[in-house]
């Protein structure tokens, strides 16, 4: 089945999925909580989840087993990033693109996992790229950065660019144009000059 590579090309990219009949899995950013030590003494359908920031819940079955249920954090997203320096730690900022209506994405988001809003960039008749976040040397936060993107134009034959967005404000900083028709990139990745990765 091809229907996963067919949806980046140039002409579906700008289709309405609604509207051509097409259905697509709505992906959306979730956060699941796994006790990684449950107390023997929990009673049935006791949730063991304690913490105040969340409502993902993991609940006590009979013969010690789980129900885990998500806590649905952003709707319509797709590909999230955060700051790799807060892998595997708690973070508060997720990168992503947001996805309506279409298996195309037109807007790169931050969201704010504690206060759950939301910022985004978007510019008619541009697709941008998953968004890869780029630490400040010596950050002073965990949004101190900034995010790269590839945005290609969906109109034939114009140029496509490097979006780079404060990663604070998600305010444009600066775009680098291509003499070249870019593709639609899933996974980038930035290696800081220097750096044995």
């Amino acid at each position: 089945d091809t229907d996963l590579y067919e949806m980046f090309y140039l002409n579906r990219m700008k289709e309405d999925a609604a509207s051509q009949g097409r259905d697509y899995s709505r992906p959306s950013y979730r956060r699941f909580v796994l006790p990684l030590h449950s107390d023997k003494s929990s009673a049935v359908g006791e949730n063991l989840v304690k913490l105040t920031y969340t409502t993902a819940s993991a609940v006590k079955e009979k013969e010690g087993k789980l129900t885990c249920q998500a806590e649905v954090l952003c709707g319509d997203s797709e590909l999230p990033r955060i700051n790799y320096d807060f892998n595997g730690k708690k973070h508060q900022f997720v990168y992503g693109n947001i996805v309506e209506k279409s298996a195309s994405t037109k807007q790169i988001a931050k969201f704010d996992t504690e206060t759950k809003t939301m910022l985004h960039w978007e510019e008619t008749n541009y697709c941008p790229s998953e968004g890869v976040f780029v630490p400040r040397p010596n950050g002073e936060s965990e949004d101190d950065g900034v995010v790269l993107s590839s945005v290609i134009n969906s109109n034939p034959g114009q140029p496509g660019f490097l979006l780079v967005l404060d990663g604070r404000t998600f305010k444009e900083v600066a775009r680098a144009y291509v003499n070249t028709e870019l593709h639609k990139d899933v996974h980038g990745l930035f290696i800081p000059h220097g750096s044995n990765r």
